[in-house]
Parts: C-alpha cells; sequence; structure tokens
C-alpha cells in the first residue's frame, strides 16, 4: 500500500513537498488506481493543520476514479512497456474492464505550459504535446471533456481516453 500524504503538506525541510500545489499529485493518484492499487494509507504530518487537509482532494480523485474504472475487482492493468517512452513527454496507464472496454489516462508532462498542449481530435483522441502530434490510443475517444471544459474535474492535469 502507498502512503498518501495531502498534496499542500509541509513536512519537508523546505516547507514544501515535491508536488505541492501541482496537478502532477492527482495524475499520480489516478495512475497509481490504474496499475492496481487498491488501498492507500493516509499520513498527515502533525504540524499541518486543518486536521482534515487535503482529505477533500485525495476522495475527489478516487471518486472520479471509481466513476470511470469501477470496482476494483472488474479491472486488470495493462502493460505499455512497448507504447510509452521515458522521454515521451506524458504518461500513459491503463486498464481492461470486465466488458471489454480499455481505460487509459493520458497525463502529459506539467513542464510544458497548458497553451503548448491541445486537444486536436477527440476521435481518435490526439494531442499536440511538445511540439508533436500524439494519438497514445490509436483507437481511442476521448471521454469527460464536459468535466474538463466546465472545470469540474479534481484532476484537470490528465485526460481519460476510451478504447474497445
Amino acid at each position: 500500500m502507498p502512503w498518501l500524504e495531502p498534496r499542500d503538506g509541509t513536512w519537508y525541510k523546505s516547507g514544501r513537498g515535491l508536488l505541492y500545489g501541482s496537478d502532477m499529485y492527482q495524475e499520480m493518484l489516478l495512475h497509481m488506481v490504474l496499475a492496481g492499487v487498491r488501498r492507500f494509507l493516509w499520513w498527515r504530518n502533525s504540524h499541518d493543520f486543518p486536521l482534515t487537509l487535503g482529505i477533500e482532494l485525495a476522495n475527489c480523485v478516487m471518486a472520479e476514479a471509481d466513476a470511470i474504472v469501477g470496482d476494483p475487482a472488474t479491472r486488470s492493468p495493462l502493460s505499455l512497456d512497448s507504447v510509452v517512452s521515458l522521454e515521451a513527454g506524458f504518461v500513459l496507464s491503463s486498464v481492461r474492464l470486465s466488458n471489454g472496454t480499455s481505460i487509459h489516462r493520458f497525463s502529459p508532462s506539467d513542464e510544458q505550459p497548458r497553451p503548448t498542449l491541445k486537444v486536436l481530435a477527440v476521435e481518435p483522441a490526439s494531442f499536440l504535446v511538445m511540439g508533436s502530434v500524439v494519438t497514445p490510443v490509436p483507437s481511442g475517444r476521448l471521454v469527460h471533456m464536459d468535466l474538463q471544459a466546465a472545470g469540474e474535474s479534481c484532476a484537470p492535469g490528465g485526460f481519460w481516453i476510451a478504447s474497445g
């Protein structure tokens, strides 16, 4: 079980964690869920207040994952070793659901400012990432764009793609 701390916790010497204030925190959680993690351990520094710091965000991310991929017992992680390299400028994680559908999470690097990232097509889901056109799942279609457009997703750093 991975240990989680609040995204905006302050227990490090610098006063901030590596992902402090970054939407990559939520992306990290989603990719762990898609990799098969079913339980997390919550850790909070005794100096962080309020006592519930970070709980709302973590719960929101888990609720979004549950809404998209459902019960952990009905899904299995997919290996993408041959699809994504360390230099790709994005992370892609996938699961196959019991109904045969595959759900993917596409998270472009946050080192690229948002104006340089563009959604080019909904189907197949295509993006402009670091100046290159990327179609992470050739037969995939972008889902839940309405959540992101309305700013209602608690994980705005990435995109859900469905295939199969």
